[in-house]
């Protein structure tokens, strides 16, 4: 290192300064003699001390006190005037010469404290100059000897035939070895010339970084450039010292003195530019010159950060140089982070204004709880750290026509600010381009795009709250912020997402776009392994570029699902909170189901029967509209996760609406049976026609479940078939896809609809993160489609058994009312059978002169009521909409009959009989086939056949509303059948007069079921009893099988019949 050595000019002596005053007597003084005078004064002062012509004191003096007028004499002044005047110039030049030695001597000083800090460097410049020499004449050496060798080759020997040994096959290798030695010495020059000049240029560029920080404004680029310089010489010397030891260094500051001086340096750096950098954000809509300067300027100071890290052997030292647009590590996310960081903050935060301008229609109502946690204003929440569910007690009691108001305004409202963050993700495609480069962009739009809704999440989920509280409501009452009989609903909650998703498919387009354009060269992840980062919502948010397609789409996914993150709780808990709502609305229908059959008259009132019936059909129907709804609502949230939590809300709603039903029937037949006297004698065929419109109640709950199903599998069919596309592509981010299938890299879609987002949504909010978990959710929705079963062909699991169990309980119930209108009068009619005095009769000579026994009052009524049914079943029958309504429900109808044969069980007192297999055996009439043999009441084998033979002719030959009516028929007449022989069996005592009755009784009976032509009437036991009691008492057989419990239930009804008639059994 040199120093050049500086001279001091002495000033010239007093009086010869140019206009100031002239030499000693002189007034007017000539300037040209004055500079002639201070100039030969100068050259003696300065010329050498020794030989003629050199410095003397008196030559000096003398030339220095020479007056203007070119006196040279010296001599002693003659007048007191005179020598005033010499004395004042002699003081002048005495201070003048004085201030002269001592600057001198300070000059001096600093020479010499220069050439202190000087000589050892140098002597160490030196000494790194020998050893390059030495490195040179090594390198030089060989390379003499490469060319040499070659000489001698192409000679074709040299002395003693030492060339004779070469041959011309190792021409080509000794030439590499030359190259290289080459290229090893160019590469030796570089280094010692990068270390020489970083270890020249640190002191002065150390030094010259202050003074740019203190100027007046800071020159900051200046000093950038100058640390980076800095730097780069660190990394160099850093270098040399990994490369030939800490000599290479020596005189210089230690490696940790370098690189706390630059920490501190950039310290001081960062802190000036952090004001500029907030100053250039601010005014960036109007000027991004300044902000684009910022980043420069930081990027370049993060592309440092990994100080000392290099080596500098076998490449260039200087191939990390800072600058360069859109550079991958540190680069990108060192330095230009902080700038990012802020531009993020600032961009996001100018919706955030519009968030809060929100005003409500009317203020809301909350409890005393909710006003205390949240102060009373929404818009306060901005810190709060809520975890999804807090805001939900907060706006427990909302009132009802506050929450619709507010829901109406809220949802106007809403699509309007998502438009504002399109506009602003829009401008922001382009602005963040052109400040950060075409690399960065894409990662801070989507940065932008979280940071717009960052800070309002709690807020987003108190205004939800405000629509429906996630969560356990009725948790929220008991803690005293909230109603256990409010009502709620997710219809806003949905309505709310459904903006939200088609918010978040429009600002898709965008970054995909943003994406696409980027200028980064994004390749697509290797065939069977995962892409890191890649996946649905599990990418990093802090990336600031994604450098392939999966996880590019990664991100995208990532800050999708978290802008969406406010709707997670009504996702995760979206049974619990599905039933609450959908259980506040079946309550107010349950209410008005009770109101439809509560305080009504309707055994005598028709018109009060037939409005209870209408408006249980309308309310019928009612619930499944929130059936649908919640599917609808499953489908938008869930998208197929959580399947079987929320198919049971969903059952359980319709089967609770179902039993609230039959509850309503059950009461009004126990308020049409309450006086069977007054129904029986009030029975007309409105009256039945009026009963048979509660079975259309049944039915429309029956039809509507058969449609709702239906749709609800639709909704599972299309969700699996997007789950299993979806699968297909989270397998090709995650490149697990079967290579051998031929299926193209993954690319990120230039678009994506609402239902797609919904799926990365719910997949994030729902799923669980391990291998497998959608192939498990495809099959769950396909367990409810038909034709399989937990992947077995030919069965379909039950969408909602409880409601299809329900609904067949209010069948029954609809059964059990009709039957009872219907049966009122042959009840009646036959319930004081026992007691009458004819049984006990023996025959008179008045009897002969009768024209023979006709049949009494009491069977005749139940032979006329029942020829009556047929006219007044058949006008409803004759409705195609009612009879298709009512017909669906007919299965299971005769079971109403079977509390008459469980009374006829009863009578015949038989333990065997009392069993419901026997009382279901005894009033089937094909099980009666091997019991009942007497071929003159129709019994043997072949009368089964034979019944089921006219069943078949009669399906074919009847039409529908004569099957309905014969349906009908067939159970009034199985129950009336049961009663009779029940009621017959409590008779007494039976005189031979009296089995002349029953046989003509039970024989008109039969007549007139023989002529109502219903298949299995008149019944195979009626007309064994009717035998039994034609025969003479002397010949009274019993002709039972009792091998069984039913043979043995025959037999003692006809045991019972002969003691009866005073026969014994044998």
């Amino acid at each position: 290192m040199m120093t050049t050595s500086t001279t001091t000019t002495p000033p010239p002596p007093p009086g010869a300064a140019a206009g100031g005053g002239g030499a000693a007597g002189g007034g007017s003084g000539d300037d040209t003699a004055d500079k002639m005078a201070a100039a030969e004064a100068a050259s003696i002062l300065a010329s050498p001390g020794t030989g003629t012509g050199g410095f003397t004191v008196a030559s000096y003096l003398n030339t220095a006190l020479r007056s203007a007028d070119g006196n040279t004499n010296t001599t002693i002044p003659n007048n007191t005037k005179e020598e005033e005047q010499l004395q004042t110039r002699m003081a002048s030049l005495a201070l003048h010469l004085q201030v002269q030695t001592q600057s001198c001597h300070d000059e001096i000083g600093r020479i010499g404290a220069e050439l202190q800090a000087i000589l050892p460097r140098c002597r160490d410049d030196v000494g790194r100059l020998r050893g390059g020499v030495a490195d040179m004449k090594v390198d030089a050496g060989v390379l003499l000897r490469g060319v040499g060798g070659v000489g001698v080759e192409s000679g074709g020997g040299g002395v003693g035939g030492a060339g004779q040994a070469t041959t011309s096959g190792n021409t080509t290798p000794t030439a590499l070895q030359t190259l290289q030695t080459l290229h090893s010495l160019h590469q030796n020059l570089n280094r010692t010339h990068k270390i020489l000049a970083a270890a020249s240029s640190w002191d002065e560029t150390l030094r010259s970084i202050p003074n740019l920080l203190a100027s007046s404004p800071p020159n900051l680029v200046e000093a950038v450039e100058a640390w980076c310089r800095l730097e780069r010489g660190e990394r160099t010397l850093a270098g040399a010292v990994a490369a030939v030891g800490s000599g290479a260094t020596k005189g210089m500051p230690g490696t940790k003195s370098r690189r706390t001086s630059l920490h501190q340096i950039k310290s001081q750096i960062l802190t000036l530019l952090k004001p500029q950098l907030l100053h250039a954000l601010t005014r960036m809509d109007t000027r991004l010159g300044p902000l684009e300067s910022c980043v420069g300027m930081y990027r370049k100071l993060g592309a440092g950060e990994g100080v000392g890290g290099g080596s500098v052997g076998g490449g260039d030292v200087g191939s990390g140089d800072v600058g360069s647009d859109g550079g991958v590590g540190s680069d990108a996310e060192g330095g230009v982070g902080v700038v990012v960081e802020e531009y993020v903050r600032v961009r996001g935060g100018i919706c955030h204004g519009g968030w809060f301008d929100f005003v409500p229609p009317s203020p809301l109502t909350v409890a005393a709880g909710a006003a205390a946690a949240e102060g009373g204003d929404d818009n306060a929440v901005i810190g709060e750290a809520d975890g999804g569910g807090g805001g939900g007690a907060a706006a427990a009691d909302v009132t009802s026509s506050n929450r619709e108001e507010y829901a109406k305004a809220f949802l106007t409202w809403l699509p309007k600010w998502y438009g504002s963050v399109l506009a602003l993700l829009a401008e922001e495609t382009r602005r963040a381009a052109a400040v950060f480069g075409p690399r960065l962009a894409p990662g801070i739009v989507v940065r932008v795009l979280r940071e717009c809704f960052r800070p309002i999440l709690p807020s987003f989920r108190t205004r939800l709250a405000s629509l429906c509280p996630p969560g356990d409501v009725e948790a929220a009452a008991a803690a005293g912020t909230g109603s256990s009989t409010t009502t709620w609903s997710l219809d806003s909650v949905s309505s709310a997402y459904e903006a939200t998703l088609d918010f978040l498919s429009q600002s898709y387009e965008l970054l995909a776009a943003t994406f696409e354009s980027s200028s980064i060269n994004m390749p697509s992840p290797p065939s069977g392994g995962a892409a890191a980062g890649a996946g649905a919502p599990s990418a990093s948010s802090s990336a600031l570029a994604a450098d392939s397609p999966a996880a590019a789409y990664g991100l995208i996914a990532s800050a999708l699902a978290f802008v969406a993150s406010p709707f997670s709780p009504y996702q995760i808990d979206f049974a619990k909170v599905e039933r609450k709502c959908c259980g506040s609305a079946s309550e107010l229908v349950a209410r008005k189901v009770q109101a439809a059959v509560g305080g009504r008259s309707v055994s005598s009132d028709r018109s009060s029967l037939q409005g209870a019936v209408d408006s249980l059909q309308t309310l019928g129907s009612s619930v499944f509209s929130l059936a649908e709804a919640s599917v609808s609502r499953f489908e938008l949230l869930n998208c197929g996760y959580n399947t079987n939590a929320a198919v049971a809300t969903v059952d359980d709603v319709i089967a609770q609406h179902a039993g609230e039903l039959a509850i309503a029937v059950s009461t009004l037949r126990t308020s049409m049976t309450s006086d069977e006297n007054q129904l029986a004698g009030n029975f007309d065929e409105e009256l039945v026609q009026c009963s048979l419109e509660i079975l259309k109640v049944a039915g429309g709950m029956k039809r509507d479940l058969t449609s709702c199903e239906a749709r609800t599998r639709g909704v599972f069919r299309e969700m699996s078939k997007r789950l299993e596309l979806y699968r297909e592509r989270y397998a090709l981010i995650q490149g697990t896809s079967n290579s051998e299938s031929g299926a193209p890299p993954f690319a990120v879609p230039d678009s994506l609809s609402s239902t797609d987002v919904a799926f990365i949504v719910a997949r994030a909010a729902c799923g669980e993160e391990h291998e497998g978990q959608d192939q498990e959710i495809i099959a769950t929705l396909a367990r409810f489609l038909p034709g399989q079963k937990g992947g077995g062909p030919g069965h379909t699991t039950a969408l909602f058994p409880k409601a299809t169990e329900a609904i067949t309980r209010l069948a029954h119930t609809c059964h059990v009312f009709v039957f009872d209108v219907c049966s009122a009068v042959p009840r009646r009619a036959l319930r004081d059978l026992p007691s009458l005095p004819i049984w006990r009769k023996d025959a008179s000579t008045q009897d002969a002169l009768t024209y023979g026994i006709l049949p009494q009052q009491y069977i005749t009524t139940v032979g006329e009521h029942m020829l009556a049914l047929v006219q007044a079943i058949e006008p409803f029958a004759s409705d195609e909409e009612a009879l298709e309504l009512a017909d669906t429900v007919m299965e299971g109808s005769k079971d109403v009959a079977l509390p008459s044969w469980r009374e006829f069980a009863s009578a015949i007192g038989s333990t065997d009989a009392c069993s419901e297999e026997t009382v279901v055996g005894l009033m089937n009439v094909r099980s009666l086939k091997a019991y009942v043999t007497n071929a003159d009441v129709g019994g043997g084998a072949d009368s089964a056949e034979q019944l089921e033979e006219e069943e078949e002719e009669e399906g074919a030959d009847l039409s529908a509303t004569a099957l309905f009516t014969n349906k009908w028929l067939d159970v009034i007449g199985l129950a009336v059948t049961g009663y009779l022989l029940e009621r017959t069996l409590r008779v007494p005592h039976l005189s031979q007069r009296g089995c002349e009755h029953f046989f003509a009784d039970y024989s008109y009976l039969v007549n007139v079921f023989e002529a109502l032509g219903i298949a299995g009437h008149p019944h195979p036991i009626l007309l064994h009893f009717a035998k039994l009691f034609s025969m003479p008492v002397e010949e009274l057989t019993f002709s039972a099988d009792e091998r069984s419990a039913m043979g043995r239930a025959i037999g003692a009804s006809e045991r019972r019949i002969g003691l009866m008639r005073g026969v014994e059994s044998a």
